[in-house]
């Protein structure tokens, strides 16, 4: 039986796995859906990975101190320079992951 993948990602991801941990792409593959077999044998839950926590029970209020600095705070507009907001939106997620 041959087998053959076209998609550029897959065959990367195949290699890269098989060069790190010194074993042919058939062996990786071999690996991979044995250890997908034994997750789906012990009904291992892929979409609940977590326990889902209702919010109102788990938060807690944020309370500030006044301070002097509270009368100034009236003036102040925060993101005022911004004029397009979906690129400095993209700005801000391209440079929270450098």
């Amino acid at each position: 039986m041959t087998i053959t993948i076209e998609n550029k990602r897959v065959v990367n991801k195949l290699s890269k796995l098989s060069h790190k941990k010194h074993k042919n792409i058939e062996q990786i593959i071999i690996e991979l859906v044995d250890n997908y077999e034994y997750l789906e044998e012990n009904n291992t839950d892929f979409t609940n990975k977590y326990k889902k926590l209702n919010p109102l029970e788990h938060s807690t209020l944020l309370k500030f101190e006044e301070s002097e600095l509270d009368d100034d705070l009236d003036n102040i507009k925060p993101f005022e320079n911004v004029e397009d907001t979906a690129k400095f939106a993209k700005e801000l997620r391209e440079k929270s992951w450098k």
